[in-house]
C-alpha cells in the first residue's frame, strides 16, 4: 500500500491540527521499530531528531548521540548525557562546579530552591534563564455536580476572594511564578487583558461576605482539598488550606499518587481540587478545550463543566475559524464567559528556570510545552 493511499481527510476544517502535529506525541518515530520493540519502544526510541538514542539507565540516565543525517545539519554536540538528580542540593553543587553543564528545574512535584536562584545569578560561572510559561496551577471545582456544595456561584467567589495572590507567588513561591486572571496565561497570544479587571483579589472581608450571602456560618463548610504529591503541591495546598481556614472554610489536604488521583478527578468524585495544566502544544486551544468543553467532562483531569450549548460551540468555533484575528475574538469572549462562571480559581503560573554554565550557548527553549531544544547548543572551553 502506498503512503499516499494512507491519507485521511479531517472531518472539518481545523486551524489548530498544524499546531497538533507539532506536539511531541505527535513526533514522526520509525514503524520497524516500534514493530521490532513493540511495548519497549518507549525505552528503545527510534525518530527523526538530531540526536539518536544510545541507553537508558532506569532512574540514572539517558544518553544520546548526534544525529549526522538530521535534515538541519549534524548538531555541534557529539554527545547529551540526561541524569536524573533528585536532590536539589546536588543539583546546585553540580552545576557550581561544572560537572553538569545544563540544569533545568522541575516545577511540577518538587519546591523551587529559591535561594538557589539568588546565589547562581553572582555566579559568573552559571546563568540564570528564566522565562515565562504558559502552564497554569489552579483549583478546579467539580463544575458537572449539581448536589455539590460548591455548586452555589457564591460559594466559589467567596474561595476567590481569600486566597492570597501575592504571597503565594511572592513569598511562598519566591517570585519563580507569575500571576495568572483567567483560563489562559498573559503569555498566550489569546490572551484578553479584560479579565484582569475581572479577577480575584485578595480580599478575606469580601469572602465572609459572600459566605455569610450564601447562609454559610464561620466553621460550618467542611471540604477535602485533593491535591498531587510532591512537596510544591503539598506548600502550595497548606498555603490554600491556612487562607481558607483564616474565613471560616475548613478544608482537610489530602495529597494524592498520581492515578489513584487522576481517576478520582475523571471520575468526579472531588468538590475542589488543586490541579494545572500544562499545553504541548502553542495555542489558546490547548487550555480552553480540553479544560472547558463540556463534552469532555468526564474524559481527562479538567473543569468538568456542565453542559452550555453556547459556550460548546463558541469553542469549537474558534478551532475552525480561519484566521487568527477571528479565533482571537472568539477566545476573549470565550475568557469573559468563563470568569462570569468561576469554574476554578487561578493561582499562578510557574516560570522555565534553567541554569546553564557560561560557556554553553545556543540554548532555544519553547514555553508551550517547556522544552529546551539543543540542535543549535555549543560548548566552549572554559
Amino acid at each position: 500500500m502506498s503512503i499516499r493511499s494512507q491519507l485521511r481527510s479531517l472531518e472539518r476544517p481545523s486551524a489548530v491540527f498544524l499546531s497538533w502535529l507539532a506536539m511531541p506525541q505527535a513526533a514522526v518515530v520509525s514503524p520497524a521499530a516500534a514493530e521490532e520493540f513493540g511495548e519497549a519502544f518507549n525505552v528503545n526510541p527510534v525518530g527523526t531528531g538530531p540526536f539518536k538514542f544510545v541507553s537508558y539507565t532506569p532512574d540514572t540516565e539517558v544518553v544520546l548521540e548526534a544525529n549526522a543525517d538530521y535534515f538541519r545539519g549534524a548538531p555541534q554536540l557529539d554527545t547529551i548525557i540526561y541524569r536524573i538528580i533528585p536532590d536539589a542540593a546536588t543539583r546546585r553543587l553540580e552545576i557550581e562546579n561544572g560537572t553538569v553543564d545544563i540544569v533545568q528545574q522541575n516545577g511540577q512535584l518538587f519546591s523551587l530552591p529559591v535561594e538557589d536562584i539568588a546565589a547562581l545569578n553572582e555566579n559568573p560561572d552559571v546563568n540564570v534563564i528564566e522565562l515565562d510559561s504558559q502552564i497554569i496551577r489552579n483549583i478546579d471545582f467539580n463544575n458537572n455536580n449539581p448536589d455539590s456544595v460548591l455548586n452555589d456561584v457564591t460559594l466559589r467567589r467567596a474561595i476567590g476572594y481569600a486566597i492570597d495572590y501575592d504571597g503565594l507567588i511572592n513569598d511562598l513561591l519566591g517570585g519563580t511564578a507569575s500571576r495568572v486572571y483567567g483560563p489562559l496565561t498573559t503569555s498566550s497570544w489569546g490572551y484578553n487583558p479584560a479579565v484582569e479587571d475581572l479577577a480575584f483579589t485578595y480580599d478575606p472581608d469580601r469572602s465572609r461576605e459572600l459566605l455569610a450571602e450564601a447562609g454559610v456560618e464561620p466553621g460550618e463548610l467542611n471540604l477535602t482539598l485533593y491535591s498531587f504529591q510532591g512537596s510544591l503541591w503539598g506548600s502550595i495546598g497548606t498555603f490554600v488550606q491556612a487562607n481558607l481556614a483564616d474565613v471560616g472554610i475548613n478544608a482537610e489536604l489530602m495529597q494524592m499518587e498520581f492515578p489513584p488521583y487522576r481517576d478520582l478527578h475523571t471520575a468526579g468524585e472531588h468538590d475542589i481540587a488543586l490541579d494545572g495544566r500544562q499545553p504541548w502544544y502553542n495555542d489558546p486551544d490547548a487550555h480552553i478545550t480540553i479544560g472547558y468543553l463540556s463534552e469532555l467532562a468526564g474524559t481527562a483531569m479538567n473543569f468538568r463543566m456542565s453542559a452550555d450549548a453556547e459556550l460548546d460551540q463558541m469553542i469549537l468555533d474558534a478551532q475552525t475559524a480561519p484566521d487568527q484575528a477571528s479565533r482571537k475574538a472568539l477566545y476573549d469572549e470565550i475568557q469573559i464567559k468563563l470568569m462570569e462562571k468561576v469554574p476554578g480559581i487561578y493561582l499562578f503560573s510557574p516560570k522555565i528556570i534553567i541554569y546553564a554554565r557560561a560557556n554553553v550557548d545556543g540554548l532555544a527553549v519553547n514555553s508551550a510545552p517547556p522544552l529546551t531544544e539543543y540542535w543549535g547548543v555549543s560548548k566552549s572551553a572554559e
